[in-house]
């Protein structure tokens, strides 16, 4: 049995926290696949948009 905190990490923070934490986590996503570049294909670079 899989821990409930694990598929709802949003009940660990308020809900500011978490929308904070999510966009952080948003931005580092997006630079990791700018470093990247163009290697990846486009459905993959585009993913977060």
């Amino acid at each position: 049995m899989v821990d409930e905190i694990y598929v709802h990490p949003e009940k660990l923070y308020s809900t500011m926290e978490f929308e904070e934490k999510l966009k952080e986590l948003k931005r580092l996503r997006r630079e990791a696949i700018e470093k990247v570049g163009e290697g990846l294909h486009p459905k993959i670079r585009n993913a977060l948009d």
